[in-house]
């Protein structure tokens, strides 16, 4: 939204510029090279407005992407039990085995085995 409002002020005072600009060259009260130095400012004026536009755009991403982060860490991981109970993932210590596992990829015929 900031990005098209920039956009369309800074277009109207181009056209503006270049209404008034022509109006006042043509009664020789402003020379062509000094309308054609506000126009190139004018121009250099926008470019900076829209770069601010979208550094503006990006930080309002980078701070939704930074609560939804923020929203991950503060949930509890638990392991529901049968029972109803809950696991909580920092109380549980020990060793994963596989034994007698077996895979393969659905691309190739040869499959993994792990004894």
């Amino acid at each position: 939204m900031f990005q098209g409002l920039n956009n369309l002020v800074m277009n109207g005072i181009v056209l503006a510029t270049i209404a008034l600009g022509g109006q006042y060259v043509s009664e020789h009260r402003l020379s062509a090279g000094d309308l054609m130095a506000f126009l190139v400012a004018t121009q250099t004026i926008q470019r900076s407005l829209t770069q601010v536009s979208v550094l503006i755009g990006q930080a309002i991403r980078g701070m939704s992407a930074g609560a939804r982060i923020h929203e991950y860490q503060r949930l509890s991981s638990t392991i529901p039990l049968d029972d109803g109970t809950r696991i909580a993932y920092h109380s549980m210590l020990g060793q994963v085995q596989f034994s007698n596992v077996s895979f393969a990829y659905p691309t190739r015929d040869q499959q993994v085995n792990i004894d």
